[in-house]
């Protein structure tokens, strides 16, 4: 199924950001990933878990934790996917939808949010 990803970019890392958008986008949604390892792609492993809840909490507790979460949601037929990207002191919060439900989407993440949106079919270019 193609999708559109539309991204919230929040220049600093907001534990309150994260959890706002988790309550209010990312509701029965389920992570893709059922073993989480920090660091996720190499290095040694600081930490392994089958908890989301704890290893978020653990890349929100000390600045210079990058890490990425997926999640979906099979029903939700017009936003099926969910992103959380924390990369470089940044955030990167986001929605994978429909291209038809594009414009809903992204008018409702700007007046949520109030700032300019990344929009793409792909690869995120991070900031």
């Amino acid at each position: 199924m193609e999708l559109t990803d539309i991204y919230v970019f929040i220049d600093k890392v907001e534990k309150e950001f994260i959890f706002d958008f988790i309550k209010n986008w990312l509701i029965g949604f389920k992570t893709t990933d059922e073993v989480f390892e920090y660091p996720q792609f190499f290095g040694d492993t600081e930490l392994e878990t089958n908890d989301y809840f704890e290893m978020l909490s653990f890349v929100l507790a000390e600045p210079n934790r990058n890490y990425n979460f997926y999640f979906e949601n099979g029903n939700n037929l017009q936003n099926p996917k969910g992103m959380i990207f924390i990369q470089n002191n940044n955030m990167y919060l986001g929605i994978g939808v429909v291209p038809s439900y594009e414009n809903h989407f992204i008018n409702k993440l700007s007046e949520q949010y109030k700032q300019e949106l990344i929009i793409c079919n792909g690869v995120l270019p991070y900031k």
